[in-house]
């Protein structure tokens, strides 16, 4: 397989020095292609593999990653779920808290599994 390095860059903000960043803005991956590289040891930091997406990148230093199949990378497709049709009802609003009438199957806010449909 071929590889490919990248070295970080200075202009990078410090809070996207981390390893599933770097993999995303470097190589232009999507955060499941970021995840699936490492989780399956293809991503070498300073040449030593590293399966964590946390873990901490510093300027010039050098990620390499495994050069594989698009099949093998491409995250799996999600089947649609059913939108529901009730909509949201604001039932107060000001500067420091908002109530909402939502439905039970919308998320309030993101998790880290990024689901699409979240109410922020």
């Amino acid at each position: 397989m071929a590889q490919q390095t990248q070295r970080i860059p200075e202009n990078l903000p410090l809070p996207a020095r981390n390893l599933t960043n770097v993999l995303k803005i470097l190589f232009r991956l999507n955060p499941a292609q970021a995840e699936g590289l490492l989780k399956q040891g293809y991503v070498a930091l300073n040449g030593r593999i590293r399966r964590q997406g946390w873990a901490p990148c510093d300027v010039g230093d050098l990620v390499t990653v495994e050069v594989i199949p698009q099949a093998i990378v491409a995250p799996i497709k999600q089947t649609k779920k059913k939108q529901s049709t009730r909509s949201i009802e604001f039932l107060y609003d000001d500067d420091d808290i908002s109530i909402v009438n939502k439905p039970a199957n919308l998320l309030t806010v993101p998790t880290k599994h990024r689901e699409p449909h979240t109410l922020i």
